[in-house]
């Protein structure tokens, strides 16, 4: 990447991008086992304490193979803690040299089981209870101007990927949270790369219940792993923001802010970004839609990209990418009424650009050579509006609503031109062009409704979702291969098509449960699922006519309607038992499918 010269635009801070200094790469690896089973055990924190230091610095968790690795430690004289909850302690000094270390087998001795426990190595840096993994952010250094994923970054089990994904030990973040609010609905990204990390005091990693089973109290097995962010104090007290800018070579530039205000019962942001150096920094909802088209008859359909040893896309080319959105949570004095609202515009402009030459050696006197050019442009803009509204009238009942509407368009346009040589003569020689445009819409939403009932455990819920989408594409395909024999064009084949295609589905949904307590910790439970799905994908293909100079002949080799229209029902019965420490479930249940 080129290297970025960061300004100072406005009057908060000078951003500058340069190499951080560090320790060589020390990994240092242990595997924790339980003593009496011999099995590995998950979530024990490693954390190292070099003599001379008045705490540890460095902490690792162990995975579900028991596996904890700490990446960089330096060279020296430590002191190593292994600590899980409903475990005894284990520490030993270990003498950390350059290169790999891997510190072996540690067996941990059982002990009474503790409702939490709290890495005691150093000020509260990790505390591990029952779902929840709670980091304090001030025990990780980051820099005055980094952004909330630097820190992410360095949190033991926390990884992110190039796509921008957070994963914790393996599970994927599916929300970020403020204080037990959602930021931005289901796009952890964009709180993660919008959102200063120096207001964060804390960073809670939850296994968040499903709607129903946070209501009923009893564990359906539906989960998602969250992250929920403290503020630091002072930080609600009024509006708080952030900004940064940079220009750099190749004329690559970044901008982005954030303004935002956040109270107990209030939070009102608005946050923006603008770079051509592949930050993106959202899910690009309209370039997705965008893309099934491409894949399913827009690109290498009728002769397309690829015909006649034509071009393949490889790279990842450069994306300018611009968004802009606003986020707002409400929670009534008297708690009775939460409202979540977010909406989000995004821009992404993707070039690619590829050359590849490849010989071939066939004999001592003999290569193959072949040659290929091509770029790529695709365009997108989408707007998303996503809202949440929970109303609990009184401590019994309860409604959730979550409508959503997203809206897309775009274009694409895909050239290249190639050729194979076998000595010093042609074998074929062409070109592939792929162009067009995109809409696409798509609205729905659930309302569910929870009722407790005169009995503790006894429970009604009702649901019911609705999900519409139409996507629709317009583009041409155009390639002409020569192929020669001697050195003479023999034949060729080429391809002029224009088409449309269209893909829309409704789908209908309603779902009830009953859950019925017959004993301690004993629950029956029925339910019933209804769904409708209809959906319909057509795609016209027409030949180019020279005589009127219109894409009007059908070509039915590549044209297709495809109608799908299925309801289902099932109907469950269930026996749980729950406890604190484990779960079961007896179920029996029919399916009636019907097209």
């Amino acid at each position: 990447m080129k290297k970025i010269y960061y300004l100072l635009p406005l009057i908060i801070s000078i951003l500058i991008m340069g190499s951080t200094g560090g320790y060589s790469q020390n990994p240092l690896k242990v595997t924790v086992l339980d003593s009496a089973s011999r099995a590995p055990v998950e979530f024990a924190t490693m954390s190292i304490k070099y003599i001379g230091e008045a705490q540890a610095k460095r902490y690792a968790l162990t995975d579900s193979t028991g596996v904890a690795i700490i990446k960089s430690a330096p060279v020296g004289r430590a002191n190593v803690t292994i600590e899980c909850v409903g475990y005894r302690q284990h520490t030993q000094v270990f003498d950390v040299h350059r290169g790999s270390n891997d510190i072996g087998i540690v067996y941990l001795n059982g002990q009474n089981t503790l409702s939490g426990i709290v890495v005691s190595a150093v000020g509260n840096q990790i505390m591990i209870k029952k779902d929840t993994i709670e980091y304090n952010a001030s025990s990780f250094k980051t820099n005055e101007t980094d952004m909330l994923e630097e820190l992410l970054k360095k949190l033991p089990g926390v990884e992110i990927d190039s796509d921008g994904k957070i994963t914790q030990n393996g599970k994927e973040i599916t929300k970020i949270m403020i204080d037990g609010k959602v930021f931005f609905m289901d796009d952890p990204q964009l709180a993660s790369k919008n959102l200063p990390a120096k207001i964060v005091e804390k960073v809670r990693v939850v296994e968040r219940k499903s709607d129903e089973a946070r209501f009923t109290g009893i564990d359906d097995g539906e989960e998602e792993t969250v992250l929920d962010l403290s503020l630091k104090r002072g930080m609600t007290d009024g509006w708080i923001g952030n900004m940064g800018g940079g220009y750099g070579t190749e004329k690559r530039y970044e901008g982005s802010f954030m303004v935002g205000r956040f109270t107990k019962r209030m939070q009102l942001s608005f946050i923006g970004n603008a770079n051509n150096t592949n930050n993106r920094g959202f899910n690009d909802m309209a370039g997705s839609m965008m893309s099934v088209m491409m894949s399913g008859g827009g690109m290498g359909q009728g002769g397309g990209m690829g015909r006649g040893g034509g071009f393949s896309w490889t790279g990842n080319g450069v994306t300018a990418s611009k968004m802009g959105g606003m986020n707002a949570n409400y929670e009534s004095e008297n708690k009775k009424l939460k409202i979540n609202t977010s909406y989000l515009y995004s821009s992404t402009d993707k070039d690619v650009l590829e050359t590849k030459d490849r010989t071939t050696i066939l004999s001592e006197t003999l290569n193959q050579n072949n040659w290929s050019d091509g770029k790529q442009n695709t365009v997108s803009h989408g707007h998303r509006f996503d809202s949440e509204i929970e109303y609990n009238p009184t401590d019994a009942t309860s409604f959730i609503f979550r409508p959503y509407i997203r809206v897309g368009n775009g274009d694409f346009d895909q050239r290249s031109s190639f050729y194979t040589l076998r000595g010093a003569d042609s074998t074929n020689r062409g070109y592939n062009s792929s162009f067009g445009d995109n809409n696409s819409f798509q609205v729905g939403g659930r309302l569910m409704w929870r009722q407790r009932l005169w009995k503790p455990g006894r429970t009604l819920t009702v649901g019911l979702n609705y999900n519409f989408s139409n996507n629709s594409s317009d583009g041409y395909n155009i390639s002409e291969t020569n192929y020669f024999t001697s050195g003479v064009i023999s034949h060729t084949d080429g391809i002029n098509q224009g088409y449309h295609q269209n893909q829309r589905s409704n789908q209908f949904g309603i779902n009830t449960t009953y859950t019925e307590p017959i004993g301690k910790n004993y629950f029956v439970q029925g339910s019933y699922r209804y769904s409708r799905n209809h959906s319909n994908t057509v795609k016209e293909t027409n030949d180019y006519d020279p005589v009127t100079d219109t894409y009007s002949v059908k070509n039915d080799d590549y044209s297709s309607r495809y109608m799908g229209n299925f309801q289902t029902q099932r109907v469950e019965l269930a026996l749980r038992k729950q406890e604190e420490k484990y779960n079961f479930m007896f179920l029996v249940g029919k399916t009636i499918l019907w097209f």
